[in-house]
């Protein structure tokens, strides 16, 4: 039993304390299964820019990738990387 105004209010909090420590424990135990990452890159391919500073005609992912095989083929069209 508690003690003072709250009885049982020692038991909620020590509870509480064990499941913060069994979370922290299992977020820990998580990270450290996740192994490291490697940072390794295995490919980038440049962007290139027109002659007006775009990389791409309009605000797509299949656009952006048509326009820079556009550029890789006609060099003579690229203004920078």
């Amino acid at each position: 039993m508690g003690c003072g105004k709250h009885p049982g209010m020692h038991g909620a909090r020590q509870r509480r304390g064990w499941a913060m420590t069994l979370a922290t424990a299992l977020v820990l135990l998580a990270a450290g299964c996740a192994g490291p990452s490697g940072g390794r890159i295995a490919k980038v391919l440049p962007h290139w820019l027109d002659r007006e500073g775009r990389h791409a005609l309009a605000p797509s992912l299949f656009e952006r990738d048509a326009y820079q095989h556009h550029l890789r083929t006609h060099p003579e069209e690229r203004g920078g990387l």
